[in-house]
């Protein structure tokens, strides 16, 4: 029962964060989310504005609330190269609200299921540090794993504290509690008194046999395993089946000895019956047994040739239902469920991280692409402004057509919404370089804010030198990431050397044996 305590308590908390997070308001963006995941984001949002009022300072100053959500630097860093049209508060605090609600979702469904199976699964083990009850008589025997340990610790102790004062693991293989002999002696009587009621089936007694036996082979409160002997298997089986389409031939019945041994341990007891068996009259039992089987042959000669079985519904009036057992496994799925959980709320700042690391090394590759397109359209007469502009209507038309994102280029069209919003060329020049973080950027937009400044003549030379630079670091650039690649199919390499090996070498070794 202990065992249910922290499932119930986890989920309880979880109650109570859902109903106090019921009016929590929620962004935009997050209608099309399904009703659970508003009900987690919600739980998720409570939590994060709850810790973050929690780790502002008496001075005003802020201090990082949620130290477990990651670095907030780095991940503020990559979401506002990710993303550069929302805030920075905003960015950070709908990503951690995300990680917060993948991470609710994760351990509501560990606890969920690790309670669920737990239930079912409540172990019976040692009484009072000591003892092991055995089953019943004519119960099952029963193992149990058990860990010995000095007197003066306890099973919490060894679980929880002083794994060292543990002596070993042994299963303990526990059989039920025996009879006496006199004991067997008077339920041998008795089982052989009760068998002929008890084996009789559909049928009146064992002189008016026409349907099949029902050949127990063991009693409600005896332990015997019961084995059945016939003296005309061709009349009655040893389990009991009766074959009697041809009892008319000896006048209508055939007589049949069955002998019962009942066994236990090392004592074994016999007794014999005469059976009787007479021409069958099916009775309704059989009736609705042979009407089911029929309709089952029936469904499956039908629906040979089909994907699927369909089982009968209905027979002779009855409605019919088809199940089977299931199966649960609990602290598995609890601990994988959970593991997963926890899994993706770390790694989700290195995937932040990783499209940053992405974005950077695109908007390096395009470097060359987009200077050459500046000088290009300069050199043409076109202003700085109308350069952007160019720059931008292209990569829109692009986009019309299919093309894909490209994040120099995004960093382009928010230069020019800069433009359309009344931003000087010098400012949205300085925001560019900021924003794409990155050093061939910062020299572009200084030199352009150069020739705004001071109309340096120089510009068009200034950014043909640069435009040659920029297409040597790609060549250098692109032999890093061919060595990168190499080195990345060393190992799978090093794996197909070591089979080779094996091949080889194997069938060698078995050679020399032989």
């Amino acid at each position: 029962m202990q065992q249910l305590i922290p499932y119930l308590a986890i989920l309880a908390g979880y109650l109570v964060l859902l109903f106090a997070s019921a009016r929590e308001p929620l962004p935009e963006g997050t209608a099309q989310l399904s009703f659970l995941l508003r009900i987690f984001q919600k739980a998720a949002a409570r939590l994060y504005r709850r810790s973050h009022r929690f780790g502002r300072g008496r001075d005003g100053g802020r201090r990082r609330a949620f130290g477990g959500l990651g670095d907030q630097d780095t991940a503020g860093k990559d979401l506002r190269a990710l993303d550069p049209s929302k805030g920075g508060e905003e960015r950070y605090r709908d990503y951690c609200v995300e990680k917060l609600r993948d991470l609710l979702i994760f351990g509501f469904l560990a606890s969920f299921l690790g309670l669920a199976v737990t239930v079912g699964t409540q172990p019976t083990g040692i009484v009072g540090g000591r003892y092991i009850l055995r089953e019943g008589y004519g119960g099952a025997a029963k193992e149990i794993t058990a860990t010995a340990v000095p007197e003066q610790h306890s099973a919490e102790g060894v679980q929880q504290e002083d794994a060292d004062a543990m002596l070993g693991e042994y299963v303990i293989h526990v059989d039920p509690q025996k009879y006496t002999k006199a004991q067997t002696d008077a339920m041998a009587e008795e089982v052989f008194q009760r068998l002929p009621a008890l084996i009789l089936g559909g049928n009146a007694d064992l002189t008016h046999v026409r349907g099949n036996l029902s050949l127990v082979h063991s009693v409600d409160g005896a332990p015997f395993l019961i084995h059945w002997e016939s003296s005309d298997y061709g009349c009655i089986d040893s389990n009991g089946i009766v074959y009697n389409a041809d009892a008319a031939a000896s006048d209508g019945e055939r007589h049949v000895t069955l002998t019962a041994t009942l066994q236990y341990q090392d004592a074994s007891y016999e007794h014999s019956y005469e059976v009787t068996v007479l021409s069958p009259i099916e009775t309704d039992a059989e009736r609705i047994s042979r009407l089911i089987q029929e309709a089952l042959d029936e469904q499956e000669a039908a629906s040979a040739e089909e994907k699927t079985l369909t089982l009968p519904d209905e027979v002779d009036g009855m409605r019919l239902s088809w199940a089977e057992p299931e199966s649960q496994s609990g602290l598995v799925i609890f601990a994988l469920a959970l593991a997963a959980g926890l899994i993706n709320f770390m790694l989700s700042d290195q995937r932040l991280h990783a499209k940053a690391q992405a974005r950077e090394l695109e908007m390096k590759l395009d470097y060359p692409q987009v200077i050459s397109k500046i000088v290009l359209f300069l050199g043409a007469g076109m202003s700085v402004r109308n350069v952007f502009y160019k720059l931008g209507r292209n990569y829109e038309e692009q986009r019309r057509k299919g093309g894909e994102k490209r994040y120099a280029y995004e960093e382009i069209l928010l230069v020019c919404h800069e433009f359309d919003s009344g931003v000087s060329e010098y400012g949205a020049l300085a925001h560019f370089g900021m924003r794409c973080g990155l050093r061939q950027y910062t020299k572009l937009c200084s030199l352009l804010s150069q020739s705004l400044k001071k109309g340096n003549s120089e510009l068009l030379r200034s950014l043909q030198e640069e435009v040659e630079d920029a297409y040597e670091e790609r060549r250098q650039l692109a032999r890093q990431l061919g060595e990168e690649a190499g080195t990345k199919l060393l190992a799978p390499m090093i794996m197909m050397l070591v089979v080779t090996l094996v091949i080889i070498i194997i069938p060698a070794f078995y050679g020399f044996a032989v």
